[in-house]
């Protein structure tokens, strides 16, 4: 009988030998392939206990508590700052900062250290430009200092997008919430995509300043596209698993079939106010294939909010950074598709940056803000403002700071500098008092100069032609002749003043002694006549009723008497 071959002569043993083999290196693939997929998650997820932080990434230097804030004496990671480190920080990614005067060390302003401040007396200004983004939207800012009293003497300013006369601009609606008592957060509600931001003002006592790029809410979404291709993985959720590599075959990135307008959706957990994007593309090849894309978003109701669409000039870009302009509503779906393109989309990370609506807080922004500020509660706390700048009621702020008082909630006083200070920065941008340079006052009136901007002129009697440059005393006293403190008095004129108080006091004690005299000799001749009637009623043995017909007789030597005395004196 003939031996049974396999078909096409290949020994069979041999075949089921070497699919084993294959079978068992695919299977171990597989595992490695899973492991490999998975560390970067685990990693990331080893301390997430809680179902609702689960949704986002840990951003700490060391393993997140379960709640999401980093361990003590633990910081932010590079590049990331805020409530649990959510934030994208603008002021360092993609940022050039330059100085006035140029040149000088600023590494202290972005280093994530709020203890490390400046030491420059004569830096003016800082810059921050963003060459790779190109521009971007202006939502909020943090100031660290590390003295309370400058907290609002920073002054910020910004070149807006498209501005090609480069003209600065200030944030005309701002809101303000106070993080401790040397750092506070300053919102512009603008709405405003800018190129440039400068800082100026009084610089001396910053320590750290932040952008807020917003924080990415696409992480661990639900995502859904329009095709995949079955014997690859490429699924729609390896675009916001974290995973930023652009390694395809490394299970990084979507991937959908060859189709007519092929699309990525990622459904949000909430409503949030999305202005950035951030889309890495396929870096192992084929990166044309995203050329021309759109990046849409819609509400709940899916009604379009904004839209962006590449201009496809270039054919390979690795990374692509995505602002949409003039969007202030909430989002709950994005997509991405190449339309009425055929094609193949790959998308090997999807960041939508962005935050709550105005009256919604928490990380998920699902909570409500509290009665008392429905529509302005601070986003990660749910707080209403606390802060006033020159005013000192939040948080309304609608009371004025008194007379002598500026700043955070009227708690500064002015500067004895100055003689009437701002109410929100504390500058003398009125008038100095001693001092010849508003709004600083730091130049002291020059010798024989005094008062209000140094406007007065020292008494020429003043010794060595000084005095006090506040009040204008003459500190070194007055010439010979003169009164202390302002030299305006001469002393003889004072003396002469001395003699005339003197004079009129002794009038006074003269007239009192001649009235006490008048009124001795007065009771003095009513004791006499007194003393004669008695006498005359004794000699006679007359009852004084029955000897009325004598009254004319003493009446008569009475008169007669009184003409007598009155001669008596007169001579």
């Amino acid at each position: 009988m003939e031996e049974c071959k396999p078909y096409g002569g290949v020994n069979h043993s041999r075949t089921i030998s070497a699919m084993y083999t294959m079978g068992v290196l695919r299977f171990f693939l597989v595992v490695a392939f899973f492991l490999d997929s998975s560390l970067s998650q685990v990693e990331q997820d080893r301390a997430c206990h809680v179902k609702d932080f689960c949704k986002y990434k840990c951003r700490c230097i060391k393993p997140c508590q379960a709640d999401f804030k980093c361990a003590t004496n633990d910081k932010c990671q590079s590049g990331w700052f805020g409530f649990r480190c959510q934030y994208q920080d603008l002021a360092v990614f993609g940022a050039t900062v330059t100085t006035n005067p140029p040149g000088m060390y600023t590494d202290w302003l972005t280093d994530e250290n709020d203890y490390t401040c400046n030491t420059a007396k004569d830096l003016n200004s800082i810059t921050v430009t963003w060459a790779k983004l190109e521009a971007i939207p202006l939502t909020w800012w943090r100031i660290t200092v590390n003295d309370p009293r400058f907290l609002v003497n920073v002054q910020l300013q910004f070149t807006r997008e498209g501005n090609f006369e480069f003209e600065k601009s200030s944030c005309r609606n701002e809101t303000i919430s106070e993080v401790s008592d040397k750092s506070i957060d300053r919102r512009c509600n603008d709405d405003v995509m800018i190129t440039s931001l400068t800082l100026s003002g009084n610089l001396s006592s910053l320590c750290s300043f932040y952008i807020s790029g917003g924080r990415n809410v696409a992480f661990n979404q639900h995502a859904w596209q329009s095709s995949r291709v079955p014997e690859i993985n490429g699924s729609a959720d390896l675009a916001v698993d974290g995973n930023t590599e652009s390694n395809y075959f490394r299970n990084s990135c979507t991937h959908t079939k060859t189709e007519s307008s092929p699309s990525w959706t990622l459904t949000l957990q909430s409503s949030y106010v999305i202005q950035r994007f951030i889309i890495y593309n396929r870096g192992d090849g084929y990166s044309e294939r995203l050329r021309g894309f759109w990046v849409k978003t819609y509400d709940a109701s899916r009604s379009e909010i904004g839209y962006y669409k590449d201009k496809g000039v270039l054919d390979k870009v690795p990374i692509y950074y995505v602002n949409l302009k003039k969007v202030s509503s909430a989002v709950n779906y994005i997509s991405i598709r190449l339309n009425g393109t055929y094609g193949i989309l790959t998308l090997c990370e999807v960041e939508a940056y962005g935050e709550c609506p105005a009256g919604k807080w928490s990380l998920p922004c699902n909570k409500q803000c509290p009665t008392s500020c429905p529509k302005d509660c601070d986003r990660d706390t749910g707080k209403c403002n606390t802060v006033c700048i020159g005013y000192s009621n939040p948080p309304q702020c609608d009371s004025a700071c008194s007379a002598g008082k500026w700043g955070v909630n009227c708690r500064n006083n002015c500067s004895n500098k100055c003689a009437i200070c701002d109410s929100k920065t504390g500058l003398c941008n009125q008038s100095c008092l001693g001092y010849s340079d508003p709004p600083y006052c730091n130049t002291e009136c020059p010798k024989g100069q005094w008062g209000v901007n140094c406007t007065s002129t020292c008494n020429e009697n003043c010794n060595d032609k000084s005095c006090d440059q506040k009040e204008g005393s003459c500190n070194s006293g007055c010439v010979e002749g003169y009164q202390p403190p302002d030299c305006l008095q001469k002393i003889c004129s004072l003396e002469m003043n001395s003699f005339a108080i003197g004079s009129a006091a002794g009038t006074g004690v003269t007239v009192l002694v001649i009235l006490a005299l008048l009124l001795i000799k007065t009771l003095v001749t009513k004791g006499r006549q007194k003393k004669k009637l008695d006498s005359v009623y004794d000699q006679t043995n007359l009852h004084p009723d029955d000897s009325q017909h004598y009254d004319q007789f003493f009446k008569t030597d009475q008169q007669n008497e009184d003409v007598a005395n009155i001669y008596e004196e007169s001579v």
